[in-house]
């Protein structure tokens, strides 16, 4: 179950005026029974207010009561959340539909004589003179079935007590008998009353433990490491319990593992150095059968699953930032929305898009993944379950570059609630996918046959994703302030007002801002899962390749040839459609990086790779160490490295011209960079080198460059 907060939707408005009933000791009286009934002014003064909006809700919950006619905004029969959100949308100045049930209206026939009388009952007395006779009224009742929560009814005339229970109101007939007195000479008509009695809601109120969220600080840690983790117990309305119950939590093998269990020593989980495999961490509200579980994966200490561990760690770190941010603006504490911006800057700074990109977490700790065929012939086919899971991928990829490029659509803080709607609609779709792939149980088939796919979602599309998540929502949190206030009725009353059309500027901040962080929240949240599912799959996949001795040796790839420009002979930088023929390229355009190591590179890069020896090369962990051995030694020369490094955009098979027809090509579309350096007109060798990040292998090629 998800902690973080949310925006103010059908969902959240509950918990977002739930701050304005802590802090109010009441609200007027509703609209009297002979007042004009005005739908969505539970308050009656004429004005749809954020109180009027407090009161539907207090209705919805259960501790007021509001006739149907005012209070069900949305026509469905009862009072809900939803009709309070309404209400709201109203007093702030958004047009939206109230549509109340309409009253009955009663025709009543009342008739005088000369004869004095009096009518009394056991809660009020009325002396009339001269004389008023009451025609014997008859009310006759449907029979409905009323579900009654906790309430007491009061019907005019008799006193009648509704108990607590579900009655079944049978037909009756009230008479009301006239009396006689006489006293002062005035005259008193008792209009006679209709009492409908409307359908109530039942809402299961806040208060004691209804869910627990476990977190952990990382899904995927390696061997002898101590990682971090939370538990929160939450209330049927998704807010925290205070005070907090005390919670167990314990760790289960999951599946084959080596090593000891890992132990729980206070808040965090203490892992063994001969530690590996899949773990189920599960936490439980002591005494009762609450009860939230996460997945820990514990691999290989290499430098790239060290890469691996640090990644997974950002997700909940970014998720907290998150939540920090909405209760920041909520709390009215600028103080600690500055902290939370500041932990999403860490967050962000953090994260290596080029580093991401060289990671490949099917990565056996010795050897190099086999081939499709290699791992048919061991006798693993494809399985339904390797279907559902290789689709399912597909459209996680296409759904996480959606949200990717939505986000980059966007202008805080000049986001909108319509642009809140549809991101929100595209982070459901998400979760659904998501969810599918937790239910998952694939074999190494899948995990071989998409394993290029999987190393783009991993290493490029996710680490992009939660860069644009940042990048957005730092953005937005600084497009405004909060100010501080002791109490939080009149801090929310205030925001809630200053709403009132025209709604400004700074109250749309405050609104949305906790909207956005729910939803980016939400991201980090279905990510997190992804990623970690990922992780754990591929590391049952290593340890059956290991087991079954399914792994091969280093294999090269073939660069050729290339071609940038009309010469034969020479390049050019940046001419559109350059293109390297060769064999053994990924059939995947993106998963082959390609390093151009011009004049302006560092001496210590070109050293590293005059030292390369293929002999050494015994696992992909040793390509990456190699490979980012090369990005560090460009630290020294700024963004050269960012202009050496580029990735292929298509992949032709059978397209080869220079070295042999079967050889495939790689396109660029803007054509290889210009590593040229200062110079203004120059023409110097560079060293092409192409990388196949999925399998490891690589090859490089000198080739003369010019710039025009």
């Amino acid at each position: 179950m998800s902690r973080y907060f949310v925006r103010l939707s059908v969902t959240s408005i509950a918990s977002v005026l739930t701050v304005l009933m802590l802090g109010m000791a009441g609200l007027p009286a509703p609209a009297a029974a002979g007042d004009e009934l005005v739908c969505g002014d539970p308050i009656d003064d004429d004005n749809r207010t954020a109180s009027d909006a407090l009161y539907v809700l207090r209705t919805a919950v259960g501790t007021l009561q509001c006739s149907l006619f005012i209070c069900d905004a949305n026509g469905s029969g009862s009072v809900t959340a939803t009709d309070a959100l309404i209400v709201l949308k109203a007093a702030v100045g958004q047009e939206v539909p109230l549509d109340c049930p309409v009253a009955p209206t009663t025709t009543t026939t009342t008739s005088s004589s000369s004869t004095s009388s009096s009518s009394t009952t056991s809660s009020t007395t009325t002396t009339v003179a001269p004389t008023t006779t009451l025609d014997t009224t008859t009310t006759t009742l449907d029979t409905p079935t009323t579900t009654l929560e906790t309430p007491t009814t009061t019907l005019v005339g008799p006193t009648t007590t509704l108990e607590p229970t579900t009655t079944t109101l049978e037909p009756t007939t009230t008479t009301v008998e006239p009396t006689t007195t006489t006293e002062e000479p005035t005259t008193t008509t008792l209009e006679p009353t209709t009492t409908t009695l409307a359908p109530t809601t039942t809402t299961t109120l806040p208060g004691g433990p209804a869910s627990v969220d476990l977190l952990l600080s990382s899904a995927a840690t390696t061997s002898g490491s101590t990682i971090g983790f939370t538990t929160t117990v939450l209330d049927s309305g998704g807010e925290a319990v205070d005070p907090q119950p005390p919670v167990e939590v314990t760790i289960a093998p999951d599946g084959t593992v080596s090593g000891p269990t890992p132990t729980v020593v206070g808040s965090t989980i203490v892992v063994d150095d001969d530690t590996i495999g899949n773990f189920t961490v599960t936490a439980t509200v002591t005494g009762t059968g609450i009860t939230d579980s996460q997945t820990l994966t514990v691999m290989e200490p290499t430098a790239m699953n060290t890469q691996v561990s640090e990644f997974s760690s950002m997700f909940p770190a970014a998720q907290l930032a998150f939540e920090e941010a909405a209760a920041a603006v909520q709390g009215g504490s600028q103080a600690e929305l500055n902290s939370a911006i500041a932990d999403m800057i860490m967050t962000l700074d953090a994260l290596d898009l080029e580093q991401m990109a060289l990671v490949t977490p099917l990565s056996p700790p010795t050897g190099f993944p086999p081939s499709l065929g290699e791992v048919q012939t061991a006798g693993h086919g494809q399985t339904a379950a390797d279907t559902t899971y290789m689709l399912l991928l597909d459209q996680i990829q296409a759904a996480v570059r959606d949200i990717i490029a939505f986000q980059l659509s966007l202008t805080p803080p000049n986001v909108t609630e319509a642009q809140l709607d549809q991101l929100e609609a595209k982070v459901n779709n998400l979760a659904m996918l998501a969810n599918n792939l937790l239910a998952t149980n694939p074999t190494v088939y899948a995990g071989i046959a998409r394993e290029d796919r999987i190393n783009v979602l991993t290493g490029q599309d996710i680490p992009k994703l939660l860069e644009t998540v940042l990048a957005t929502s730092i953005e937005m949190a600084q497009s405004g302030t909060v100010s501080a206030s002791p109490a939080p009725d009149s801090r929310w009353i205030a925001m809630l007002l200053s709403t009132i059309s025209p709604r400004d500027a700074h109250a749309s901040f405050l609104l949305d801002i906790v909207g956005a962080m729910g939803i980016q929240g939400t991201i980090m949240d279905i990510v997190n899962k992804v990623y970690g599912k990922i992780i754990e799959d591929l590391e049952n996949m290593v340890a059956l390749l290991v087991l079954e001795g399914l792994l091969d040796d280093y294999t090269a790839t073939s660069l050729c040839d290339a071609q940038g420009g009309a010469s034969a002979s020479v390049n050019v930088p940046n001419y559109p459609g350059s293109w390297l023929e060769g064999s053994f390229f990924n059939t995947t355009a993106e998963l082959n990086q390609v390093l151009f190591i011009g004049p302006e590179a560092p001496q210590q890069a070109r050293n590293l790779i005059s030292a390369f020896n293929p002999d050494e090369m015994e696992t992909l962990d040793d390509i990456y160490e190699f490979f980012n051995g090369i990005k560090e030694a460009f630290e020294s020369a700024g963004e050269a490295y960012q202009n050496a490094n580029r990735r292929a955009d298509n992949y032709n098979p059978f397209s080869g011209l220079f070295c042999d027809f079967e050889y495939p090509t790689i396109d660029f579309n803007e054509g290889f960079p210009d590593t040229l350096g200062d110079c203004s007109v120059c023409i110097s060798p560079v060293l092409i080198l192409q990388h196949d990040v999925s399998q490891g292998g690589w090859s490089l090629i000198t080739e003369n460059f010019v710039r025009e």
